[in-house]
């Protein structure tokens, strides 16, 4: 319970420093270009939601999605746009020759509903398909997965949206007595016409 509150007001503390740094890039964003430091301040504060989030899995998924919505709400206040794809990736233990469950869930905040989604495993090349998910929605499933050695797997996503296709291929590393969180995240801000969009990858041992 205590770790539970801890990592709450951790989250809260990070909300707070990402407002107090907006107001500072505010004053200063004609000199540094468009919207250049927020985006570069937006970057830094969802890998710092992820470092201290991870003590416990299901935390790392939740917050990440409710940090994106609260910094969401505080650019369109400006006239902002932020817009969002996440990949959470999630293995637990890894023990040599038993199945291993490698969850996933995709968050949608892309500012439209993503028409078709599919998922490919290399592992076996299995494919999950989803259809119609809509902004601020998440979808999850489960590939299973078994090694007896370290192995580096991907994850292949393809989606399409109104306005364009895309596919990302993510590195999924194996590791035995392992568990591990991997993130993607597509991140972009719009204003005037203008955008600024980069891609995070992150991946954290959950059991060191």
């Amino acid at each position: 319970m205590k770790g539970q509150a801890f990592i709450i007001l951790s989250l809260i503390l990070i909300l707070f420093f990402f407002l107090v740094k907006q107001l500072d890039v505010f004053e200063f964003r004609e000199s540094y270009g468009i919207e250049s430091l927020e985006f570069q301040n937006l970057k830094e504060e969802v890998l710092k939601t992820v470092q201290i989030s991870s003590p416990r899995i299901e935390n790392i998924s939740e917050n990440l999605n409710e940090f994106l919505k609260f910094a969401r709400n505080s650019f369109r206040s400006r006239s902002v746009e932020l817009n969002a794809f996440l990949a959470k990736i999630y293995y637990p233990n890894v023990t040599p020759n038993s199945n291993i469950s490698l969850n996933v869930s995709i968050f949608n905040l892309l500012g439209t509903s993503i028409e078709k989604l599919n998922l490919t495993f290399s592992y076996d090349n299995s494919s999950k398909n989803f259809s119609s998910v809509g902004d601020g929605q998440q979808v999850e499933t489960s590939f299973i997965f078994n090694t007896s050695s370290t192995v580096n797997y991907t994850l292949k996503i393809f989606y399409n949206t109104s306005y364009e296709n895309r596919t990302e291929e993510i590195l999924i590393p194996v590791g035995i007595n392992k568990s591990k969180f991997i993130g993607f995240f597509d991140l972009g801000i719009e204003k005037d016409g203008l955008e600024k969009r980069d891609k995070i990858k992150v991946a954290y041992n959950l059991n060191d």
